[in-house]
């Protein structure tokens, strides 16, 4: 038995609670009536969540839930902060009326630093700040910022307030705010896992030779393999959720949790398609393969 033990083992955003809480702005804050703070809380992610102005009295939202739910990803989906410094809280209750705090995470960077800012020679763009360049940031067409506690967190409440560095940069903006249990496999995929890019861009060309293009975003592919998954995983866990999500139902995922610097190219907000058939490949353990497209 051959096992890959280089990559790091990806998270599943599964179960997903986020249809199951209610999202509306933090006592005092304003939040756009015609993109209201409650697109954040589902699909279409065209549909987006805009402050009226970027002070910290307006980048404030709720979440709750009147059932408690166990909560150990979120992610900011789409969102539109561009500056090293942005920050945001989470904070988590134990009842609807945040009353009864039960964990918290504070001072998060949107663009934490993901190089050694010592293995990067001078005119490297990051050097002098070990992060993402402008360039790099905007590249990704649906930014996403995960937040994985490995230890979930049982809460009925979430209070989200984000930190603009400089709000007169206009309002903080985003598609959707995912709220998980997160599940991480047990074990690393089987190398030869395929990840890379569905180009939809189309192309006319002349007689002459000359071509014109209409550029599309392209979608995140990502195919693999979990070779000796233990059988109760493999049927409780990504047999029951290809049932759930069936093909229609976006979900995170999180390849490479302790690689920042991958976080940016590689986090994806994603939605089954046909991984083909499960196999029983020794006693007590399944091969399982995934396929997975990203929501654009």
């Amino acid at each position: 038995m051959t096992t890959n033990t280089t990559l790091i083992r990806g998270i599943v955003g599964l179960d997903s609670w986020t249809s199951q809480f209610t999202f509306a702005p933090a006592v005092g804050a304003n939040w756009s009536p015609d993109r209201p703070v409650t697109n954040l809380g589902g699909m279409p992610l065209y549909r987006v969540g805009e402050t009226l102005t970027g002070s910290q009295a307006d980048t404030v939202f709720v979440a709750t839930s009147p059932t408690p739910r166990p909560v150990g990803l979120l992610a900011f989906i789409g969102h539109n902060s561009v500056h090293d410094d942005d920050t945001f809280d989470v904070e988590f209750f134990g009842d609807e009326d945040l009353e009864v705090p039960v964990h918290q995470i504070m001072g998060e960077e949107f663009w934490p630093t993901v190089y050694d800012r010592a293995s990067l020679p001078i005119e490297h763009e990051s050097f002098w700040t070990g992060k993402y360049t402008l360039r790099q940031k905007q590249r990704k067409r649906v930014p996403i910022r995960p937040v994985w506690i490995p230890q979930p967190v049982m809460c009925k409440g979430i209070r989200v307030t984000v930190h603009k560095f400089d709000p007169t940069t206009g309002p903080f903006r985003c598609r959707m705010f995912e709220i998980a249990l997160g599940y991480q496999f047990s074990i690393n995929p089987e190398f030869g896992m395929q990840y890379g890019l569905r180009f939809r861009t189309t192309s006319v060309e002349a007689v002459s030779g000359h071509k014109e293009f209409d550029r599309l975003p392209a979608p995140q592919t990502w195919k693999g393999t979990l070779k000796y998954l233990p059988q109760d995983e493999a049927r409780q866990r990504m047999y029951d959720a290809l049932e759930d999500n069936d093909l229609n139902t976006p979900f995170l995922f999180f390849p490479f949790p302790s690689r920042k610097i991958d976080w940016l190219r590689m986090v994806s907000f994603v939605r089954n398609t046909d991984p083909g058939l499960y196999s029983i490949v020794a006693a007590r353990h399944d091969e399982v393969p995934f396929a997975y497209e990203g929501v654009l």
